[in-house]
């Protein structure tokens, strides 16, 4: 019988790009190199690009839920750079999506040295939508009063996640938010871009089983990363201005 011009040496369990564990057949031909081998050790040793989406009324209000006015002092960059548990995931972009509070100046002014603190961030990009009034009839007296809504986080959050697939801008996404109105844009790039993943992190007392469905993998924004990751008590912009943490935070 001829013999085999190399052997496979199988080695395992090793750990794949994206953190499950798998064994692993390695080529093992005796004083030569083949293509087979330098494709190996590049997928072993290839940066995965990492970019981060983070819903911000809907990690507010689950924060709000339970009970964790404390952490809302987040630096979403320090926290987003914890998110990936393999060290050749490098974290790229931040994204960040929220909409200025109007109609209450006492958390439209909170609100605006919190972002403010967030210019400071190199990885963080904030992303606007709108805060509106819409009429809202009461279920027990039938009355109807203005409420103030957030509106348009859903459409940015979609179009960016799906615009930056189409530029290959990242091979890992991480989607912060519970949030099932996502579905339909995690599923279009599950279906074009079967390379790439979304791993769904839910923020406190928010989470979309239809939306950690689709790819299967998920995280919690738990009470201990969310301590972690505060910010200091004062904060210093490029500018110099010396922004403080809101008192009622505390």
């Amino acid at each position: 019988m001829k013999k085999p011009s190399g052997l496979l040496q199988r080695v395992g369990p090793r750990l794949s790009p994206w953190g499950c564990s798998c064994f692993i057949s390695y080529p093992l031909v005796i004083g030569l190199t083949t293509p087979i081998d330098e494709q190996i050790l590049e997928s072993a040793t290839k940066v995965v690009r990492a970019c981060v989406y983070i819903d911000g009324f809907n990690l507010f209000y689950g924060m709000k839920a339970s009970n964790f006015r404390r952490y809302y002092w987040l630096n979403l960059e320090t926290m987003a750079l914890g998110l990936p548990s393999q060290a050749n995931t490098e974290v790229q972009r931040v994204k960040y999506f929220t909409a200025r509070i109007t109609g209450n100046p006492l958390k439209h002014e909170r609100q605006a040295v919190y972002l403010d603190a967030l210019s400071t961030c190199r990885l963080v990009s904030v992303y606007e939508g709108n805060y509106l009034s819409e009429p809202n009839d009461c279920q027990h007296c039938h009355s109807r009063r203005p409420v103030m809504k957030e509106k348009q986080t859903d459409t940015n959050i979609a179009t960016e996640i799906v615009s930056d697939a189409y530029l290959d801008s990242w091979d890992l996404a991480y989607l912060i938010s519970g949030d099932s109105d996502l579905v339909p844009p995690v599923r279009l790039v599950k279906a074009r871009f079967p390379l790439k993943k979304v791993i769904i992190v839910s923020p406190p007392s928010r989470s979309s089983r239809e939306l950690i469905s689709i790819f299967g993998s998920h995280l919690w924004l738990n009470e201990d990363r969310l301590r972690k990751h505060q910010f200091p008590e004062e904060v210093v912009t490029a500018a110099g201005f010396r922004l403080q943490r809101p008192e009622k935070w505390n």
